[in-house]
This record gives C-alpha cells, sequence and structure tokens, in this order.
C-alpha cells in the first residue's frame, strides 16, 4: 500500500522512534503519524541496550536532562501498574581509594546548588541513616547520593565486593526497566489513534 501523504513521518521503530510518536500524541494531540522501519519494532539497537539508567553525570544540564526522562519513565510506570518492570536498586561506583575528591567535585558540579542536600556520608559500621538497597521499588527508594566508606558498612551492605574496597558512590536514582516492555506500551497506547506502521524492505516497501 503506498501512502501520498501524512502530517508526520518517522523513520526508525527503536525507542526513539517509538518515543517520538508517542509523546507527539500524547502530549501534543499529533496522531497522523506513519512509522517506518524495514524490521520488526525494538529488533535493532534497541534490542541490545543495556536497559539501565542513572542520573549521575557531571554536568549541570545533563543532570537535569536525565532526571526529566526518569520522571517520564516513572510516570509510564505508574500508568502500566509498572509493565516495563522499573525498579531503582541504584548504580554504584567503586573504589580501593580514600581520596574521592574529584569524584566530589563532579558530584557538585552536576547537582549544582542541592549538592549538599542530596550527599550523604557513611563513615561508621552502623549508619543508621543509611537505606539499604534490598527493596527494588522505585517509589520508595531515596534520591540523591550516599558515599560509604567504611569496610565493615560497605562488607555488609555490598558482600560481593572485594574486601580491599575503600569507598562505594551509590547513586540512588538509578536502576533498570524493560525497554522492550517499554516500547511495547507505548506502541499499545497508540492504538486506536490514525498511526500507521510500515515495514519492509529497501526495495519493496509491505504494510
Amino acid at each position: 500500500m503506498k501512502y501520498s501523504s501524512c502530517q508526520i513521518a518517522i523513520i526508525g521503530t527503536g525507542i526513539v522512534g517509538i518515543a517520538t510518536a508517542y509523546y507527539l500524541a500524547k502530549n501534543h494531540g499529533l496522531t497522523d503519524i506513519v512509522l517506518i522501519d524495514r524490521n520488526q519494532p525494538m529488533t535493532f539497537t534497541s534490542a541490545q541496550s543495556g536497559e539501565n539508567y542513572r542520573n549521575w553525570w557531571p554536568h549541570p544540564i545533563m543532570v537535569a536532562f536525565t532526571n526529566r526522562s526518569i520522571d517520564l519513565l516513572e510516570d509510564i510506570a505508574t500508568e502500566s501498574n509498572n509493565l516495563i518492570k522499573m525498579n531503582r536498586r541504584g548504580y554504584s561506583l567503586v573504589t580501593r581509594n580514600t581520596d574521592i575528591d574529584e569524584i566530589i567535585k563532579q558530584l557538585h558540579v552536576g547537582l549544582g546548588a542541592t549538592a549538599d542536600d542530596l550527599i550523604r556520608y557513611h563513615t561508621s559500621s552502623a549508619s543508621p541513616q543509611y537505606q539499604s538497597p534490598v527493596d527494588p521499588d522505585w517509589e520508595s527508594a531515596p534520591s540523591g547520593v550516599d558515599i560509604l566508606q567504611n569496610q565493615g558498612l560497605i562488607r555488609r551492605i555490598f558482600p560481593s565486593y572485594a574486601l580491599d574496597i575503600q569507598t562505594v558512590i551509590h547513586i540512588r536514582r538509578g536502576g533498570d526497566i524493560s525497554g522492550q516492555q517499554l516500547g511495547m506500551h507505548m506502541l499499545e497506547t497508540l492504538k486506536g489513534t490514525e498511526l500507521t506502521r510500515i515495514t519492509g524492505s529497501v526495495e519493496g516497501i509491505d504494510q
């Protein structure tokens, strides 16, 4: 079937193409969209992703951009009853060094004026303020960064780490999702709109 015109044509049905169509429809009411790909959705680059996320970046614009992206993922997790399998156990940077001044500088640059409120230090083996990442529930997980610099505490919380680890920088707004389920949820949501998918080879595109 040939199409002479449409309001929007999106080339590629990886997560970027699908998300573009999803948010054009959801946020802007634009539904006369054609998604074009020679392959089935989420079967090329998007199928190889690590499917993880974290908001640690040494630049405030990237932190803000990533936080906004995570906000959108949380919205989808909520509206889909967590069909995308979002969890929030965090993201750890681990080192045998106690001097982490350079990393602290990067954290302060990325977090900006909120850094002092979001960075928490744990230097004793008992540290009741530290929330263990046992529960994967993203809704109850803390934000910010926990810095563990007590080997007894590190061994208790992270027993699989090497015994000589001196410092763990635990980025709390990080975890995993199911990228495939995310893409499928967006496509399912788009059903009933004017969205059309065209799948086929370069030589002959078939619907």
